[in-house]
């Protein structure tokens, strides 16, 4: 396929041309698709006139977006804005999952991605068959530009953080890149979840805590958290901790545990970068400390306490 960007003079807008190769032909059906509008993300063709359908020509009107490119040099990106971005690179991939078609037929060259006054993501899917995989053509090009971060605002720890976590995530995703793992990945950093159907949810959603004898409470968001006698219970941002801390960039994925064994509480940082703290000192990792019941500890500014539950108020 060929790409190119000009101005509609009788329309007074900008439009990105594509025509097809020779051996791409038009995907009548991914047309239609994208006509009707099915998912926001993804920007919708404009009418295919006669002569722009036999000289296999598609026109998208770009003229109130900015290609990422630019966006990155120019503006940047603060935390909260490369978090919406993810999340709709997310759900777009997990909607076109869905729909069976192939993301190496969405254009992830930042020059032709592209994002609105909101810094809101906008795809291009090039409804064309024969379109050959190219690895400069996919997800994980596009999130390796944004860990370059040229032009992209920093100006706080959470910016920094993020950024971090991202270059993690492609480092670790190196060549291939899966959609399950980066739905996993946007959850753990921004506290959103995609579902397979493109659709987000809140974590918390329908999420109830049993009453036991003793419970971690985050002092955050009050929310409670029973700890089972003799279980260590696993706190971090990680897909297997026992309490996750979605959309906390400075938590760690394994951050620490804590253990209650015949009413002593003992709590461990298990290498975390951020660290743990009780009475303001940081524990050393992988040592185990004993606090009392009520005690507040913070994994890095984040403050918990760990708390006689119902059930214990019940034998009292």
């Amino acid at each position: 396929m060929k790409l190119s960007t000009r101005h509609n003079h009788s329309r007074n807008a900008y439009e990105l041309l594509i025509k097809a190769g020779r051996d791409e032909v038009l995907d009548r059906d991914a047309l239609r698709w994208l006509e009707s509008g099915a998912h926001e993300i993804y920007l919708r063709p404009l009418p295919v006139g006669q002569r722009d359908r036999e000289r296999e020509i598609l026109r998208y009107d770009v003229t109130d977006l900015m290609s990422l490119r630019r966006c990155l040099r120019t503006k940047g990106l603060d935390a909260t804005s490369l978090s919406d971005l993810l999340v709709d690179l997310a759900r777009a991939l997990a909607r076109l999952s869905n729909t069976g078609r192939y993301c190496y037929s969405v254009l992830f060259d930042p020059a032709f991605v592209y994002v609105d006054e909101a810094s809101r993501l906008r795809l291009v899917h090039v409804p064309l068959e024969g379109v050959s995989y190219k690895a400069s053509n996919s997800p994980l090009s596009l999130l390796r530009e944004l860990t370059r971060g040229r032009g992209r605002r920093q100006d706080s720890t959470q910016d920094r953080l993020l950024c971090e976590q991202l270059a993690e995530f492609v480092s670790e995703e190196r060549k291939a890149f899966s959609l399950n793992r980066f739905r996993e990945f946007v959850q753990e950093a921004t506290g959103v979840v995609v579902m397979p159907d493109g659709s987000t949810r809140d974590p918390h959603d329908g999420h109830v805590q049993a009453d036991g004898k003793y419970v971690l409470r985050d002092l955050t968001s009050g929310d409670t958290f029973v700890i089972q006698e003799g279980i260590p219970l696993h706190v971090g941002r990680g897909v297997s901790c026992d309490v996750r801390l979605f959309g906390r960039p400075e938590i760690s994925r394994d951050h620490a545990t804590l253990c209650i064994d015949k009413d002593k509480v003992t709590l461990m940082d298990l290498g975390s970068t951020n660290g743990t703290y009780v009475k303001g000192r940081g524990l050393l990792p992988s040592l185990g400390v004993s606090i009392p019941v009520g005690q507040v500890f913070s994994l890095s500014n984040e403050k918990f306490r760990v708390e006689l539950g119902r059930e214990a108020c019940h034998e009292h």
